[in-house]
């Protein structure tokens, strides 16, 4: 038995054109999945989270890459700068430090040694912060203006300036799991499985 295909040239080429319209409209779901976890977890940092400088919203990012179906990755992530900063601390609020989450307490390292009980953290106090949370004065700017450092009367170290309270010294901090990337990209994933399939469908027809 012979078999004979005509035209195989052109078929061949229907067919590669076909795989490549399949691979740009499943590329185009993926952009769409990216981008709506890209925005919640936005969302999760306006809501969730105290805004300072906006910076950690700012370096929310989504991508897709690839050159054909093998090959395609969606990914959603934090820049490691945005306005032009530093932002380090995207993945302590995605994790959590402490008890409550992936990543240990964030803890007391080489500052205030001279301090009884020290190493110590700087915790701004609340004269010491504008009314969105960002610190007005770094230590060493407050102990260049004459602060100085006392024990109150809960037993726990402060800085002080000019009557004030400008920081109180721990020897840690546990902040809980808010950034919510992880699950604003799980949410996304029977959408676009959903989508592939009828885009698959609609293809085979």
């Amino acid at each position: 038995m012979e078999v004979r295909v005509n035209n195989l040239e052109n078929i061949t080429r229907a067919l590669n054109r076909t795989a490549g319209m399949w691979f740009d409209s499943a590329k185009a779901a993926f952009q769409k999945a990216t981008l709506n976890a890209a925005n919640k977890t936005k969302d999760n940092a306006t809501s969730a989270l105290k805004v300072r400088s906006g910076h950690l919203r700012q370096s929310i990012n989504q991508e897709v890459t690839g050159t054909n179906i093998q090959t395609l990755k969606a990914s959603v992530f934090s820049a490691s700068t945005a306005g032009g900063a530093p932002v380090v601390y995207a993945k302590v609020h995605e994790l959590g430090a402490g008890d409550s989450g992936e990543m240990p307490p964030i803890r007391a390292i080489d500052k205030y040694l001279g301090v009884p009980g020290g190493p110590y953290l700087n915790i701004p106090a609340r004269a010491n912060k504008t009314a969105a949370g960002v610190t007005r004065l770094q230590a060493r700017e407050v102990f260049s203006q004459g602060g100085y450092i006392v024990r109150m009367r809960s037993g726990k170290y402060g800085v002080m300036l000019d009557g004030r309270l400008m920081f109180t010294l721990v020897k840690n901090v546990e902040i809980p799991a808010r950034l919510g990337m992880r699950e604003a990209a799980e949410e996304q994933i029977p959408t676009l499985l959903s989508d592939l399939a009828d885009l698959r469908a609609w293809w085979m027809d």
